[in-house]
């Protein structure tokens, strides 16, 4: 994910070292390769490699900065910051559709622990249409209603804590959407 532009920024209400943004973003993504895996183990039978082009996505997103010391308690608390952030990722856009009025495959999301441009971590959430419809803006505008239905509606102890305004937990969901072990 590639900031174009931040077109405004604020503190999170209620813990001012996480800024919320609203910004310019070109998504970048290229497809690689996939596996074949079994449909009743999950197990992988074989992987393929593709040589497909990149595609891109200019839009609007609102993202999240974390502070390197939430970080820290976060790797503290459940032994894994990665698994955490992306737990977020995907509670906050499965709740997006109760605060702000569209389809969950509306918007798409990325979280990654290094964003090279903002020097720490980030999640963001962005417009799947070229532009940007507002619903990145929306979100944006409403991003303490946003964690607080994420924080309600989320049935994991862990989830719960990971998203709640005040403090942070992460549970143990990793990359390729993979259970990982978080005492790893």
């Amino acid at each position: 994910m590639t900031i174009e532009e931040d077109i405004t920024t604020k503190p999170l209400a209620t813990r001012e070292d996480v800024t919320v943004h609203f910004a310019d973003v070109t998504r970048r993504k290229q497809v690689t390769g996939f596996q074949r895996r079994d449909h009743r183990t999950g197990e992988i039978i074989s992987e393929e490699s593709l040589d497909l082009p990149e595609t891109t996505l200019e839009t609007r997103a609102l993202y999240l900065t974390l502070p390197p010391g939430l970080e820290g308690l976060m790797q503290t608390m459940s032994g894994s910051f990665e698994g955490g952030l992306h737990a977020v990722q995907h509670a906050l856009v499965a709740a997006f559709p109760l605060v702000i009025l569209c389809d969950r495959r509306d918007v798409g999301s990325v979280s990654t622990t290094d964003h090279p441009q903002t020097e720490t971590s980030a999640l963001f959430i962005y417009d799947g249409y070229l532009g940007g419809v507002g619903l990145a803006r929306n979100g944006y505008d409403q991003i303490e209603d946003l964690l607080q239905h994420t924080w309600d509606c989320s049935p994991s102890v862990a989830v719960r804590t990971a998203v709640r305004p005040v403090s942070s937990h992460p549970t143990a969901v990793g990359r390729t959407n993979r259970w990982i072990n978080a005492s790893q």
